[in-house]
């Protein structure tokens, strides 16, 4: 796995790059959801779309109010999928 971390707006974007081609997107600002109580919000993408909701059992394309803790517990759910 490699991460690419840069500023995003007015605060901070992170993108997880896996072996199996995918990428989780990483994003923490005021906007996002749970940002401002300085939690992640997350989306799982393949080379052309969103594919959270194939990896995890959730409604929407993100997933939002993760500590950091869970963060890689959601990374190592993605780096394991397609095995």
């Amino acid at each position: 796995m490699k991460m690419v971390q840069k500023p995003f707006i007015d605060g901070v974007s992170r993108t997880y790059y896996f072996n199996n081609n995918l990428k989780v997107s990483a994003i923490k600002t005021s906007f996002s959801h749970g940002g401002a109580l300085g939690l992640w919000e997350i989306a799982v993408l393949d080379e052309d779309s969103f594919i959270t909701k194939d990896i995890f059992p959730v409604e929407d394309d993100v997933i939002g109010f993760i500590r950091e803790s869970e963060l890689y517990t959601y990374l190592e759910a993605v780096q394991k999928y397609g095995e």
